[in-house]
């Protein structure tokens, strides 16, 4: 992979904004011991998007092995797409991970924050590819990265330009300066496709302009967890970060899966306040009335 583009927020959705500077502290101060309380290494719940935390239900094994497939073919645009929270900025970061692994196979450029201008998205990729001194002209920057790409194309290999957060693309033109791509071709075969990865709205933008839906390959929407893939990802998360306990009771699952909808990320904020309400209450295993006690001190909306 080339880099990535844009800032990824590491912090917990939360209410911080109203909280004084020693109410911050000692929640902060909190979140350290609860590590060390439940016997973790770190903690299991933070929504950043590290591979390792990767759940392998059903649906998201096989939207993985579909865009898997999308890159390593150079097969014209895949869409990713689902609602907020289900998973899929996470799935684009084990996507990257893989496709860094296969030596001498596809590179990734991954955008992060498209809201671009055309050139300002062409000037990300070349960034990401290596090249300092961008050229003024739009004309010269267009051959300077078709140039770049065809240079970069091995035998059996092309590059994979993976657009997350893509339904935030404000100027359609980007969608035209991306599908072009799609042409370029070395010794009879395409050398790029594009993976477009969003909210599902993205569906309905792409299909609004033909020429785009026309390359369009596959498509896969990501759904919530089912009841028992709600405890699957708990469990796989809290292994990764350490531990193999049972650290909850089958009714707190009820509850999480409940008030998380089985959105992931949704489940990561409730669970990683029900260990920290657990700690500060010295319980040896988070039941149900420590999930709600959770929620409620902490300020998590119930409805």
């Amino acid at each position: 992979m080339y880099g990535f583009a844009g800032i990824q927020d590491l912090a917990l959705d939360g209410n911080e904004a109203g909280e004084t500077g020693r109410q911050r502290s000692q929640k902060r101060a909190g979140e350290e011991m609860y590590t060390d309380y439940w016997g973790l290494k770190e903690k299991p719940f933070v929504n950043v998007f590290d591979p390792r935390f990767f759940y392998y239900s059903e649906q998201h094994e096989e939207a993985l092995a579909r865009v898997l497939y999308a890159a390593r073919e150079i097969r014209g645009v895949a869409l990713l797409t689902g609602a907020y929270g289900t998973g899929k900025t996470l799935i684009s970061r084990t996507l990257v991970e893989r496709l860094n692994g296969e030596e001498g196979k596809t590179r990734s450029i991954l955008i992060t924050n498209p809201r671009l201008s055309p050139r300002e998205l062409l000037e990300e990729m070349l960034f990401q590819m290596g090249e300092a001194n961008l050229p003024a002209s739009k004309a010269v920057l267009l051959r300077t990265l078709r140039s770049r790409l065809m240079e970069d194309a091995g035998e059996n290999s092309g590059t994979a330009v993976i657009v997350d957060e893509a339904h935030l693309i404000e100027d359609v033109s980007c969608f035209d300066e991306l599908r072009l791509l799609l042409d370029l071709e070395k010794s009879n075969r395409r050398i790029a496709s594009l993976i477009l990865i969003g909210h599902s709205d993205l569906k309905a933008q792409v299909a609004k302009m033909e020429q785009l839906r026309q390359r369009v390959v596959l498509s896969f929407e990501l759904g919530p967890l089912s009841r028992e893939e709600t405890q699957g990802y708990i469990e796989h998360r809290l292994k990764v970060a350490g531990t193999e306990k049972q650290l909850f009771t089958p009714e707190a699952y009820d509850v999480i899966y409940q008030k998380s909808e089985g959105i992931p990320r949704k489940v990561n904020n409730i669970c990683h306040l029900s260990l920290l309400s657990g700690s500060q209450r010295n319980v040896e295993q988070v039941d149900k009335g420590t999930v709600w006690d959770g929620m409620d001190e902490m300020g998590e909306p119930l409805g």
